[in-house]
This record gives structure tokens, C-alpha cells and sequence, in this order.
């Protein structure tokens, strides 16, 4: 049935809790919402969680973040230098807990602003020794060239939770402009873990565990 077909008393429903959502999120008071749109497609606000507009499509287990990983840049000038960066593993204590992981991946100025598309790594059922393993490989659409001192590539594992029934972001790394040069000089690289919420400035960051696990990749440099 369409939302538009629904009794008129659910349809009043669902606005009283976008009157809920809205005051919650400009008072900061703890706030759990599961907003109905239409068949299958719903947004999941919880603060607490700090994950305040998680959009998902309970129609079939589909979420919205879908695989997306680009293809290679093609057609540039000639001197233009292109990155890939091959995604080995991420380290975590509890790795075998989570649910459709995968890795959303995107370039942000230094101001928080992003520089490109964002790209999602497929899910992945493989763990070993703590680590959630990808091996997959994602190519920069935006080329060396262009990328300055203040921009970094950020990565956020992110996960499927079935009884709230919305993806959730679990922590995050990011690579700085300097990290990326030095990158060509290195076989492999390991990045500090930090807990949600995602900084994309870069500030205020807590070590997502004390332990020395890691987000380990490495850079391919491409001269066209």
C-alpha cells in the first residue's frame, strides 16, 4: 500500500514525528524516530547514536548506500597522475560481529567539503585474525594533480543493524595530502582508527581502541 493510500490517522502519525525528529535535533535531547516516507522507505533518527538521518529500504533487506566503486579515470592530459588505493583490512576487536560491512570512501577539502563522489566498497563476509578483510581497490576520481595540502581521503566502515534495520556508521580513518606523496615511497600503509561521529574537519578525535589495530592499505601511483 502507498503512503498516499494509508489511513488518514497513520498519515498523522508519521507528521507528529517529524514534529518530534525536528525539535530533537535542534534541542539535543536523546531522540529515537523511526519515520515512515512510504512502503519500504524509511528515515532513522537516533542521537544518540548520533546517526541522525539514515536513510533505508526495508523492501528486501536494500539499503540505499548501494555498491558503487568507479572505474578508472580515462581520457586525461597527458602528465596527469591518477591514485588507486587498494583496501586490505581493517582491525577490530570484535570483527566477526558485524553485519554487511563495507567502506564508504570520499576526498573532503579542508574546510569539510566534499571533493568528489562518494564511493561504497562491496559488503564483505570475510574475517580473520580480528581484521575485516576487503581487498578491493578504489579508484580517486579526482586526479593528483588537483588534490592540495588540507585535503584527505576519508574512510567509513560502516555496518547493517537488522533490528533497527538501518546502516550505521561504526568508526572511521582518514588519510591526510602528505600521507597520500609519501604514499609512493611505501608497500603498505596503516591509518588510526577514530570513534563516530565522522569529523570531517578533523578535529575534536578519539582513538577508536587502545589496541594497535589498524586500517591498512596501500596507494598505486598512474602517470598517463
Amino acid at each position: 500500500m502507498n503512503a498516499s493510500l494509508e489511513p488518514v490517522g497513520n498519515q498523522i502519525l508519521q507528521v507528529k514525528k517529524v514534529e518530534e525528529a525536528m525539535k530533537g535535533l535542534f534541542t539535543g535531547a536523546k531522540l529515537n524516530v523511526d519515520i515512515k516516507l512510504r512502503d519500504g522507505m524509511n528515515i532513522y533518527i537516533d542521537t544518540e547514536e548520533k546517526n541522525l538521518t539514515e536513510i533505508v529500504d526495508s523492501l528486501g533487506g536494500t539499503k540505499l548506500e548501494k555498491d558503487g566503486l568507479l572505474p578508472p579515470l580515462m581520457g586525461l592530459k597527458r602528465g596527469l597522475k591518477t591514485i588507486s588505493i587498494q583496501i586490505q583490512s581493517i582491525g577490530l576487536k570484535d570483527a566477526l560481529t558485524y553485519i554487511d560491512p563495507f567502506i564508504t570512501i570520499s576526498l573532503v577539502s579542508q574546510d569539510g567539503k566534499s571533493r568528489g563522489p562518494r564511493q561504497n566498497t562491496k559488503k564483505t563476509h570475510q574475517v580473520r585474525d580480528r581484521h575485516v578483510l576487503f581487498d578491493q581497490t578504489v579508484h580517486i576520481q579526482t586526479p593528483l594533480n588537483n588534490i592540495h595540502t588540507g585535503d584527505s581521503i576519508f574512510f567509513e566502515f560502516k555496518h547493517y543493524k537488522p533490528k533497527k534495520k538501518y546502516i550505521s556508521t561504526r568508526c572511521f580513518a582518514f588519510m591526510e595530502y602528505d600521507e597520500i606523496i609519501a604514499a609512493q615511497k611505501k608497500k603498505s600503509i596503516q591509518l588510526e582508527i577514530y570513534k563516530k561521529p565522522t569529523n570531517f574537519l578533523k578535529k575534536n578525535l578519539n582513538l577508536f581502541s587502545v589496541k594497535k589495530l589498524y586500517l591498512n592499505l596501500s596507494v598505486i601511483f598512474h602517470k598517463h
